[in-house]
């Protein structure tokens, strides 16, 4: 039995995928608006793009050098600054552009392999609303999601290049390897997705694929062409060696060797995630964080309802658009195995380069933006009969936009949260500079806790403010942490440094050499009539307020430049909206108790105010990823907000492991500067802290070694912390 294919496309198939696509990453950015920012290395692309020029392809002689594996890895960070030297409204526009090509070119894959226009859409909503990969949308991912989009559209296109003749056949010839090696080039996990046309042919038709690449040879050669290029060049840069790339996985060999020796981890890591751990996440946050659920429920279903409107409008026919010549071919009851098939297969494909570095395995931060597209394919195929039954496609529909939207709307939250804290930070900072820094040198006496960790700007501090002032800072700002004396620089092994002050100096010193490690550094030192000294006392300041008083003064051109970024980076939000859907986290928000885990979802983890811990560490295990820190130095706290109750308190710290034996029974606990009896039970610190120690506002509480050597180590592992009030 045979159909002929080909002959009748969906009416108005593609005018109503961009309608959705549209509509998919409207209901994911209309609650936050523009308002996130730059986060990480985002602050230190524009430090350069401000202060030394802007450069769209990275080489040897760029500031970025050590990514010119990935010479179009800034592209996109650099239109976008050419666009908007001054704010990130341009950035998100971008970041929106990227989306909407890739879910469209999901959708039109997806219209292709199962002829079904409501599952098209569904797969196109998917390259947005998967729930898998942490890093969606901040700016630090901005070239993966480019990258991803283009290498999907040239998919997209391969099809569509077998069907044409002459020039536009040509034409598409050599536009396929133009967007392969653009993709590859900005980022190179693109390069193992290089079989995604030969599996969507084999999904499409079987084991006739081969007769049909046998036509368009032309075609597989300028795909193939494209990837070949991108190969050549990476190896010849790899080779080279000083890459970031060196730096993580270490050589080729190493390399190679590693991901070999940690292949199993593609299925015990990146199918459970990929396959069924996100959705899990997902279910978990709109039980326990989503605290307005009104927004999500209207927003799903708007989704469902314009599927099922165009199930409606393409009378749920199974029909493939023109792509081709009509042929004859079987019906085929076994596409939705292929499918599956090819969608395990992409998965592997696009989380096998992360297996050579073990950071990445322990991370959901970018290590599974391609394997989605794999993993999403898998749930197509699953779909396939489902959607021939409406009442049961509907449910599913609700239920994985909904679940989808959750994830993604939880994450964008977050990055936003993220956003609005490093916005106060700067703000707190820029309140004491001025619209002039001058020429000396900063330091900042840091009395908050603030600024420390990577994503509260312990390293990219200086980098933010070069940003916002259009000069470098390196070597002419530093932070020191009150009262203890910290230095947030840290070591290769993750270990602040010391700062104090002398007679006429102030003196910065890194950690010192531990017996095993040898390590050591020369200490940096400002003059004191040479230094601007500040003390950050607090966080935020009213930027409208001195922005006016700025403008009343007589400034020169420098400084209103200065005073115009000031403005649009750190002034108030326009955006009026606030569907309260998750709890807000700083700003506003104090209970009468303090609880920290260090981060509830794997690798959406908050800032911590203090000083004295490691990097938050994850732990990969299905279904429950713990999030711990350790206790660096002899010495480690926290700053928070608090409203005491009216009773005393209880303080508990789970802190399974120790850097050494008997630390853990060593350690004391200082509250507001006091110290408070501890004892240990178990893997338990507890304390009893009495009503009068706690301030109705800031406090800090402190983890001491009491065997405390003046070489800095790994103290005592934590897990989390509480501080209750003892009615409870």
């Amino acid at each position: 039995m045979t159909k002929r294919e080909g002959s009748t496309p969906i009416p108005g198939a593609a005018a109503m995928i961009a309608v959705f696509m549209a509509v998919v990453l409207l209901v994911v950015w209309f609650p936050f608006g523009f308002r996130m920012s730059a986060l990480i290395e985002a602050w230190q692309v524009l430090t350069y793009f401000a202060s030394s020029g802007v450069w769209y392809i990275t080489d040897a002689a760029t500031p970025l050098a050590h990514h010119r594996m990935r010479p179009l890895t800034v592209f996109p960070h650099a239109l976008a600054f050419t666009l908007e030297p001054d704010g990130f409204s341009a950035w998100h526009g971008l970041m929106i552009a990227s989306l909407f090509v890739k879910c469209s070119a999901l959708a039109a894959i997806g219209l292709r392999l199962t002829r079904s226009l409501p599952l098209a859409l569904w797969f196109g909503a998917m390259g947005v609303l998967y729930p898998a990969d942490t890093l969606q949308y901040p700016f630090r991912s901005f070239h993966i999601e480019m990258s991803l989009a283009l290498l999907l559209l040239a998919g997209a296109l391969f099809p569509v290049a077998e069907g044409r003749k002459g020039l536009s056949r040509l034409g598409l010839c050599l536009l396929l390897p133009v967007l392969v090696v653009t993709s590859g080039l900005m980022y190179e996990t693109a390069l193992f997705l290089a079989p995604l046309p030969f599996c969507l042919a084999f999904a499409e038709d079987g084991w006739h694929v081969i007769r049909r690449l046998r036509g368009g040879l032309d075609i597989a050669l300028a795909w193939v062409t494209g990837f070949a290029l991108c190969a050549l060049y990476i190896a010849s840069v790899l080779l080279d060696g000083g890459t970031y790339q060196n730096a993580v996985i270490g050589t080729p060999g190493s390399a190679a060797q590693g991901m070999i020796e940690r292949l199993p981890l593609i299925f015990s890591v990146g199918f459970v995630r990929a396959l069924f751990e996100g959705w899990w996440d997902a279910g978990s946050m709109a039980v326990e964080a989503l605290r307005n659920p009104l927004y999500p429920l209207i927003a799903t279903a708007l989704l469902c309802a314009l599927v099922l409107l165009c199930f409606r409008l393409s009378s749920g026919a199974f029909r493939a658009p023109i792509t081709g010549p009509a042929r004859e071919v079987p019906v085929d009851r076994f596409r939705a195995l292929r499918i599956a098939l090819i969608g395990f297969v992409l998965l592997a494909c696009g989380y096998l380069p992360y297996i050579a570095s073990p950071f990445h395995v322990a991370t959901a931060q970018r290590t599974f933006i391609f394997a989605s597209i794999g993993a999403a394919l898998v749930w197509l195929a699953v779909l396939m009969p489902v959607a021939r039954f409406r009442p049961a496609l509907t449910v599913v529909l609700a239920a994985s936009f909904g679940a989808g939207l959750v994830f993604q709307l939880f994450q964008f939250h977050h990055y936003t949260q993220l956003a609005e804290y490093q916005r106060r930070v700067l703000a707190a900072a820029v309140a004491k500079i001025g619209p002039e820094p001058s020429e000396k040198s900063i330091l900042f006496l840091d009395q908050t806790g603030a600024v420390n960790g990577i994503w509260g700007l312990g390293g990219q501090f200086l980098y933010a403010l070069s940003y916002i002032y259009g000069r470098n800072f390196e070597g002419r700002l530093d932070v020191c942490y009150e009262p203890e004396h910290a230095w947030p620089a840290l070591d290769p092994y993750n270990r602040p440094g010391t700062c104090w002050e002398s007679a006429n100096a102030y003196v910065f010193r890194p950690s010192l050499p531990s017996e095993r490690d040898g390590l050591t550094g020369w200490p940096r030192v400002h003059m004191k009539d040479e230094t601007r000294v500040l003390t950050l006392n607090q966080l935020g300041a009213d930027i409208p307020a001195l922005i006016r008083q700025w403008r009343s003064e007589s400034l020169s051109p420098e400084e209103a430049a200065t005073v115009d970024r000031i403005d649009a980076v750190l002034g108030p939000s326009a955006w009026p909206l606030d569907f309260g859907m998750f709890p807000r986290i700083g700003e506003g928000e104090r209970s009468d108790r303090f609880r920290w885990d260090f981060g509830a979802w794997w690798d959406l983890e908050w800032p911590v105010r203090g000083f004295g811990w490691l990097p938050v560490e994850w732990t990969a295990t299905p279904f429950a990823h713990r999030s711990t820190s350790w206790q660096t130095g002899y010495r480690a706290g926290f700053v928070f907000d608090l409203s005491p109750a009216e009773t005393d308190y209880r303080l508990t710290a789970e802190i399974p492991g120790e850097g050494g034996p008997g630390v853990r029974d060593r350690l004391g606990v200082e509250v507001n500067g006091t110290r408070v009896p501890a004892q240990f039970g178990g893997t338990q610190l507890h304390a009893d802290v009495p009503r009068t120690l706690l301030r109705d506002g800031e406090n800090s509480l402190v983890f001491i070694d009491e065997a405390a050597s003046p070489q800095p180590s790994y103290k005592a592992y934590f897990d989390w912390i509480e501080l209750v009030p003892q009615s409870h």
